[in-house]
């Protein structure tokens, strides 16, 4: 079933709005596993489409699971965005993952012998 599209239309055909909210959110986050740090996107496009033929806020869905699944750090940002998707507004999308932390500019003073020592 894995590259055979038809096969895996019928079986979503087969699923109650629960079941489709559930595998809408599985494919929101899926490929977060493999994407830690934000190099590649997932295109979201037929899944939204999909959640649009059965009257699913997949924005919505995503904006929630988004905010489940983020950094405490970011709590903020995500709630932000929770609420523009459920007043209508469109907004850029937080991020799930961590943004990794900045390198140390090296010491151009040459205190770094002074500190070890």
């Amino acid at each position: 079933m894995r590259f055979d599209g038809e096969a895996v239309l019928r079986e979503l055909g087969k699923l109650d709005d629960n079941g489709l909210a559930r595998f809408l959110m599985l494919c929101s986050f899926a490929h977060y596993g493999a994407n830690p740090d934000g190099s590649r996107k997932a295109d979201q496009s037929a899944v939204a489409r999909l959640g649009q033929e059965r009257s699913i806020h997949h924005a919505l869905i995503d904006a929630e699971a988004r905010a489940a699944l983020r950094p405490k750090e970011y709590k903020a940002a995500h709630q932000a965005y929770v609420d523009a998707v459920k007043n209508g507004k469109a907004g850029k999308k937080p991020v799930v993952y961590e943004r990794p932390p900045k390198a140390a500019e090296p010491d151009a003073g040459g205190n770094a012998e002074k500190k070890a020592a």
